[in-house]
């Protein structure tokens, strides 16, 4: 779980081992607001995302990093902005995230999620989506979830102009 340290000047991630009932504080870069993590299969990774505040209208740029909770090493992975919501695929080959209302993947290379070769997912959305697909677009995207198989994804979101929220089923082709 995120909980801000006690000057409040950054987010720490602590993990609870619930078989040793542990406590332990994860490595995390000095920023004042990391969020969102997801674990990998094996759970020994976490992305997530970490956000950087600048100017007078304190206007955040986030960032994708990585920490291998083996080691303790963790990484910023990307230099660009607004990755957000990850999801790792059950055989942790990709990692799911939206980016400008869209959900994208990144093949899993030595351990990490590339971003150098993100694929795009086209919403295909005519197997029997919940609402009419030319009215569907994510405001704001939701986070993907995979299937067990890992050939899909369920995504949630909102249909345009609408307060009407579902859930829509994408089939990954590799």
């Amino acid at each position: 779980f995120f909980t801000p340290s006690k000057d409040e000047a950054k987010m720490l991630l602590y993990v609870f081992d619930l078989t040793s009932t542990k406590l332990s504080m994860i490595p995390m870069p000095e920023e004042p607001s990391c969020h969102e993590p997801a674990w990998s299969p094996d759970n020994s990774k976490l992305i997530y995302t970490c956000s950087y505040y600048q100017g007078k209208r304190n206007l955040a740029t986030e960032y994708v990093w990585i920490t291998n909770l083996t080691t303790g090493y963790f990484e910023q992975l990307t230099d660009l902005t607004d990755y957000r919501y990850f999801s790792w695929s059950p055989d942790n080959k990709w990692v799911s995230f939206t980016h400008n209302f869209s959900v994208w993947l990144a093949p899993v290379e030595n351990g990490k999620p590339n971003f150098e070769h993100i694929v795009y997912l086209p919403f295909n959305l005519g197997s029997s989506p919940f609402f009419p697909t030319e009215d569907f677009y994510f405001t704001p995207p939701g986070k993907a979830s995979w299937s067990p198989d890992g050939k899909s994804l369920a995504v949630d979101g909102l249909l345009q102009n609408t307060t009407i929220h579902g859930i829509w089923m994408v089939e990954i082709d590799e």
